[in-house]
């Protein structure tokens, strides 16, 4: 996914990209994180497979910034994820 303007203006620091290895966002330098690491049939790469609900293998508060898009209509427990990802 092509940059925009609102990436360069929030996306700075340290980030983590959630379910977005398929789609990620290109110019940033983030930590990706999906629960399978091919689509499709199609590999892709991605640094940690993990659950969206549970990221306990990171400490809370090491993320200057979150990003993810279209993963959350796919959640059993959107609320859930929030909370864990607000951690």
């Amino acid at each position: 996914m092509k940059k925009d303007h609102y990436i360069e203006k929030y996306c700075k620091g340290k980030g983590i990209e959630i379910g977005g290895a398929d789609n990620c966002v290109e110019g940033i330098d983030t930590i990706k994180t999906d629960a399978v690491d091919n689509y499709m049939s199609r590999e892709y790469r991605v640094d940690h497979i993990l659950d969206a609900h549970k990221l306990d293998c990171f400490e809370s508060d090491s993320f200057d910034f979150l990003i993810t898009i279209h993963v959350l209509e796919h959640l059993t427990n959107p609320v859930k994820a929030l909370l864990e990802w607000h951690r």
